[in-house]
C-alpha cells in the first residue's frame, strides 16, 4: 500500500511548502479555479461521477438536510484522491466523502516517515462513517480467474488514474503478492472517458484486459441494468477467505462482506467479496461562523435522519447515527462532537464499527447490448 500512489505524493511534496495548512491556488499541480463556485450562502461538497453511489449520497444530503442547516450545498464530481486535495485547497469546499482507505494510505505514508503526507491529512476530519463500498471483480465468463489470488501477473483495468478505485485495486494486489502490481498490467481509462463503460469494453469486448477492479456501492446502476444473459460474458470474481494469499487483505482497512444475488439481475447467487467504508469528511476550522455551520449541519444531519433513510439514496439505510471508534487515528471534527452532544442529536456514547470510450454512435453488437453499453447516460 506505500507504494500504491507514490506518484501522487511525489507531486505532494511541492504543494506545501510552508508550515500553514492551506497552499496558494492556483498552483503548477492544482490544475483547478480556486474556487468551487458555491450558492450564495453556501459551500460545495465533492463526490464522485453523477452516475455512482457517492454523488447521489451527496444529493440526498443538498436536498434533505444542508437547507435545514442553514446553507444551501452543491454537490461536485470527483472521486476519493481528488476530493481530498479538493478539500484542502479548494476554497467553498467544506464537505467531501472519501474512501476510508484512501485516508488510511496517507496516514501510513505519514508514519513511515513522509512528512508531507502527514500535512495533508493533518487537517482532514470525520463527520460520519457513511455505507460500505464493495470491491467488484469482474472477468470474463470463460477465464480461468474465479477468486482475488487469480489475478495474479493479469493486466487489470483500474478506473482513472488517481481514482478510488485504482487506489484500492493497487493496494489489494500488493496485501497479497508482497509486490506492487506493474505498470504494463496497470490499464488506466483516458483522462476524458466514462471509466466504467470504457473498462468494460476494455474487458468483456476488446478483451485487452483480463479483469476490471471496481469499488462501488452495490446495486450500482452500471451493472444491476445489464441483461440476463450478461453472466455468459462476465462474471463477479469471489474473495475467498480459506486462500492464504487472499487472508492478507484483512490485514489492512477491508472487512468482508458479500454482493447479493437479488444486487443484479445476471447474477446467480449471492458471493463473497470485501468492501471498504465510505466516510463524510470536513477540516479543522478557525472561523467561528465556519466551526458554526459545521455543527448546525450535524445537528441536521440528527434532525433529518430518518427522513434521509426513507426518501434518500438506498445506501442511507445502511448508515447507522452513532460515534463509533475511528480507524488509524483518525478523528472526529470538534464542532460534529459538539453537533453530536446537542439535543438534537444526544449521541455519546462509543461503539466499535461492524466488521471488518465509447462513442454513443457506434454500432451496438449484440455483446454490447446485454452489457448496456450501447444505452447513452
Amino acid at each position: 500500500m506505500r507504494h500504491a500512489f507514490h506518484s501522487i505524493l511525489l507531486i505532494s511534496l511541492f504543494l506545501i511548502s510552508a508550515p500553514s495548512f492551506g497552499a496558494s491556488c492556483p498552483n503548477d499541480f492544482f490544475k483547478e479555479a480556486c474556487t468551487c463556485n458555491p450558492p450564495d450562502n453556501g459551500y460545495c461538497i465533492s463526490a464522485g461521477s453523477k452516475r455512482f453511489t457517492y454523488y447521489k449520497v451527496a444529493e440526498s444530503l443538498r436536498k434533505l438536510v444542508a437547507p435545514d442547516a442553514g446553507f444551501t450545498l452543491k454537490t461536485i464530481e470527483g472521486g476519493s484522491v481528488k476530493n481530498i486535495m479538493r478539500m484542502r485547497w479548494q476554497n467553498g469546499v467544506k464537505f467531501a466523502i472519501v474512501q476510508s482507505d484512501v485516508l488510511e494510505f496517507y496516514k501510513e505514508e505519514e508514519e513511515n516517515g513522509n512528512e508531507i503526507a502527514g500535512k495533508i491529512i493533518k487537517p482532514l476530519r470525520v463527520i460520519m462513517p457513511l455505507y460500505n463500498e464493495e470491491v467488484h471483480i469482474l472477468a470474463r465468463s470463460n477465464s480461468g480467474i474465479n477468486t482475488f489470488s487469480d489475478l495474479k501477473n493479469k493486466r487489470i483495468a483500474l478506473g482513472k488514474l488517481g481514482g478510488g478505485s485504482a487506489m484500492t485495486g493497487k493496494a489489494l494486489y500488493k496485501y497479497m503478492f508482497g509486490s506492487p502490481l506493474s505498470k504494463e498490467n496497470s490499464y488506466y481509462s483516458p483522462k476524458d472517458s466514462d471509466a466504467a463503460k470504457d473498462a468494460l469494453q476494455a474487458l468483456a469486448i476488446d478483451e485487452t484486459v483480463d479483469a476490471w477492479i471496481m469499488v462501488v456501492g452495490q446495486g450500482t446502476k452500471q451493472f444491476s441494468e445489464m441483461a440476463e444473459g450478461a453472466s455468459s460474458l462476465i462474471k463477479l470474481v469471489k474473495f475467498d477467505e480459506s486462500n492464504s494469499t487472499e487472508q492478507k487483505i484483512l490485514s489492512g482497512p477491508y472487512f468482508t462482506a458479500k454482493i447479493n444475488e437479488a444486487s443484479y439481475p445476471w447474477l446467480k447467487s449471492d458471493l463473497p467479496t470485501i468492501t471498504v467504508k465510505a466516510f463524510l469528511i470536513t477540516q479543522k476550522y478557525e472561523k467561528q461562523d465556519t466551526r458554526r455551520k459545521i455543527k448546525n449541519f450535524t445537528q441536521a444531519v440528527c434532525r433529518n435522519f430518518p427522513k434521509l433513510q426513507a426518501e434518500g439514496h438506498p445506501k442511507w439505510k445502511e448508515v447507522e447515527l452513532k460515534k463509533v471508534d475511528l480507524p488509524g487515528g483518525w478523528q472526529y471534527s470538534e464542532d460534529v462532537l459538539a453537533g453530536f452532544k446537542s439535543s438534537d442529536c444526544n449521541i455519546t456514547s462509543e461503539a466499535n464499527p461492524t466488521t471488518k470510450n465509447n462513442s454513443d454512435s457506434q454500432v451496438c453488437s449484440k455483446k454490447m447490448e446485454i452489457l448496456n453499453l450501447c444505452v447513452p447516460e
